[in-house]
């Protein structure tokens, strides 16, 4: 039976500019506390880098929260293309100061507290969560549409996700060796890797019980 006095439920807050900058320097700074322990490039716990693991933990549980609250719909489209423009000009500002010494003296190490790891941690927040924000604006505007193949994809996306890491090293390991340009080896890990990846992660859901987890 209604009530005639119930109230309606107040609608879901969409992030503000605020919370935005609280998530990028959130980021940042956990991943700068990562790298200075464990720098840029350095192998631990079997990958090659721990760096960027904070950032990984934020979006995904940001992506959970915005998926519950409905955000991908309903994300304004200025944000999207605010994002989009901080996220560009961060490439040409942030990342360049981040790397200036390695552009002119060669490759040098990123963490153990250095300045420019603290810029470079910033960048790759920044230009995340900018590009992220502009990405879910476009798709939806211009790809909001899905038909069987995308069905597919979405399916096993989380699959991937969880299981590239596993895979496309050994890409990179078998191409070590074979005389390419790096851009040429990107290449080919990009166009066998992706349907590898997508197909291995479809295989592993086919395990009884595994569908449940990812």
């Amino acid at each position: 039976m209604w009530k005639k006095n119930k109230k309606p439920e107040k609608p879901d807050t969409l992030p503000t500019f605020i919370p935005v900058l609280v998530l990028i320097l959130g980021i940042a700074a956990g991943c700068y506390a990562v790298m200075f322990f464990i720098p840029l490039s350095t192998y631990a716990l079997g990958f090659p880098t721990l760096a960027y693991f904070p950032q990984y933990i934020v979006f995904f549980i940001a992506g959970t929260v915005a998926y519950r609250r409905d955000w991908l719909r309903k994300l304004p489209v200025r944000i999207g293309v605010i994002g989009f423009i901080v996220a560009v000009v961060s490439v040409f500002t942030l990342l360049p100061v981040s790397l200036y010494h390695d552009l002119l003296y060669g490759l040098t190490v990123l963490g153990h507290g250095s300045w420019r790891s603290a810029v470079f941690s910033l960048w790759g927040s920044v230009f995340a969560v900018g590009i992220s924000l502009a990405i879910i604006v476009f798709f939806r505007r211009f790809f909001n549409r899905q038909g069987n193949v995308g069905k597919f994809l979405q399916a096993q996306s989380f699959a991937v996700y969880a299981l590239h890491l596993s895979i496309l090293p050994f890409l990179c390991i078998a191409l070590h060796n074979v005389p390419l340009l790096p851009v040429v080896k990107f290449a080919l890990v990009s166009c066998f890797g992706v349907p590898l990846c997508f197909g291995i992660a479809w295989l592993a859901r086919k395990i009884p019980g595994v569908k449940k987890i990812i």
